[in-house]
């Protein structure tokens, strides 16, 4: 009998895994264009990593039915699952 993986998620109020926070914070202080998809950019520690990168020169894509990240570069109003195909289909363009 095939056992399906545990999902990995976090429920409202746990605690995120330290190690696993740490690599997102490093990520986030690294990249150079950050993709924030359906988030109320409220929940911490998570909704400090968009500040995060924004001061580590970083450009922020929104995609969210109303915008969330007031600092955002861009912001595309539109569902996730309608907008997040159609930015794949344009880079895919480019490869």
């Amino acid at each position: 009998m095939r056992r399906h993986p545990e999902p990995n998620t976090v429920l409202f109020g746990e605690e995120l895994p330290v190690g696993v926070f740490m690599k997102a914070r490093e990520a986030s202080a690294a990249c150079r264009i950050m993709l924030l998809v359906g988030t109320s950019a409220i929940v911490q520690p998570a909704a400090s990593l968009p500040f995060l990168a924004k001061q580590n020169g970083a450009k922020i894509i929104e995609v969210n039915i109303e915008r969330s990240f007031p600092d955002a570069d861009y912001c595309i109003t539109e569902k996730a699952g309608t907008a997040l195909p159609e930015i794949v289909a344009e880079i895919k363009k480019y490869e």
